[in-house]
């Protein structure tokens, strides 16, 4: 006899969010909302107007996946239970797929650089030590081994677990984000040039003069800097792949992406005025 096993419900709502705005907040705020002005010279200060059309095309997305957990949509596996059973399971299958290569190939770039990004922090903290380690070739295998098998562990132990984390990370990323905010906006063009002259030994000037572009384009702003920016948004589909672990996922999953989506945006403009606004 043949027995049918299912996933165990055990996710909230906030579980769900987490999911989504842990996938969401990470490169797209941190990295691309200032290094956008190499990508698409001429952007200029338009980056968080652009955060909002970003925000405002994806809501989009959010309208559609509303539908489709409304029409009963709603399993394990995200985009392939939308895909496959509205298009083709072919078609599933192959996003799916595809994505795969894309989650690996992320999962060993993290694992890179993420060494990197600790060996900094350590040093602007005075772990003088730590820093060397980290930023050693040594330091670099053993630390990306160490989160890469910390990720299959975190899989091993449950999604209940995942969840949790998932949670504090979510928590800890916007602490920080809303600290840059309120540092962002308290302080003065002058006050960071000053501080980059101190701790950089670099001029505001000296970056200025050297800039490709001193004259905001809009148009390369729109075909160029919009795409790359709205990539930061992509991660809320990962709170679909919840679908057959949440309580009650028709609502958690409706509500979820509204929630992640609204704190995101919110987030990305508030981050990228308070950038530009302390930025010479």
């Amino acid at each position: 006899m043949q027995t049918q096993t299912e996933l165990r419900r055990v996710l909230g709502l906030w579980s769900v969010v987490a999911f989504g705005v842990t996938n969401e907040i990470a490169a797209g705020l941190f990295f691309v909302s200032t290094q956008i002005q190499q990508t698409a010279p001429g952007v200029g200060d338009l980056v968080p107007w652009l955060m909002i059309v970003g925000g405002l095309l994806t809501f989009m997305t959010v309208v559609a996946y509303r539908y489709f957990f409304a029409s009963g949509l709603v399993g394990a596996g995200g985009e392939y239970v939308i895909i496959s059973r509205a298009v083709s399971p072919f078609f599933g299958f192959l996003a799916t797929f595809l994505s795969w290569f894309g989650i690996s190939g992320s999962l060993g770039a993290l694992a890179y650089t993420a060494p990197k990004f600790l060996a900094n922090a350590c040093d602007a903290l005075g772990a003088v030590g730590a820093a060397q380690f980290l930023g050693s070739t040594a330091g670099t295998v053993i630390t990306g081994l160490v989160l890469l098998w910390g990720v299959w562990l975190i899989h091993v132990r449950g999604v209940r677990l995942a969840g949790t984390l998932a949670v504090i990370a979510m928590c800890f990323v916007v602490v920080v984000a809303l600290v840059v905010i309120g540092y962002g906006f308290s302080t003065s063009p002058q006050i960071f040039a000053l501080a980059m002259q101190s701790h950089l030994h670099v001029s505001a000037q000296r970056v200025l003069a050297a800039a490709p572009v001193t004259r905001v384009n809009p148009l390369a702003a729109f075909g160029t800097a919009l795409p790359v920016l709205f990539f930061g948004y992509l991660g809320l589909s990962t709170a679909t792949q919840t679908g057959a672990e949440a309580v009650d996922a028709r609502r958690a999953l409706s509500k979820g992406v509204l929630i992640a989506v609204s704190l995101v945006t919110v987030i990305y403009t508030l981050f990228a005025f308070a950038v530009y606004h302390a930025v010479p």
